[in-house]
């Protein structure tokens, strides 16, 4: 029996850093040969932007959606108001 592939989301800040460039290059290498599918997205400089993307693929009702989402926080006001359990875990100490 076949394993189901593994599909991750990578959300980054933006695709004119070349750090955020590299961080994304990497990420898919590894996905290559860990043989699991990565999908990467940008929120160039934008929370709400980020917040909405995340929100989009969250809330899809596709079958592919992602076993994980990875993501570096645009910046710190956007996230916590729109997902209220990274509030939780931050007063919590896990984040």
């Amino acid at each position: 029996m076949k394993m189901k592939q593994l599909r991750f989301l990578l959300s980054l800040v933006s695709s004119e850093s070349e750090y955020q460039r590299d961080q994304a290059l990497q990420a898919e290498r590894t996905a290559k040969r860990l043989g699991i599918a990565v999908q990467i997205v940008y929120a160039e400089r934008d929370a709400i932007t980020q917040s909405q993307q995340l929100l989009s693929v969250i809330q899809s009702k596709t079958t592919h959606k992602p076993d994980a989402i990875i993501f570096e926080p645009v910046g710190e006001t956007g996230m916590p108001k729109s997902f209220p359990e990274i509030s939780l875990l931050k007063q919590a100490g896990r984040s």
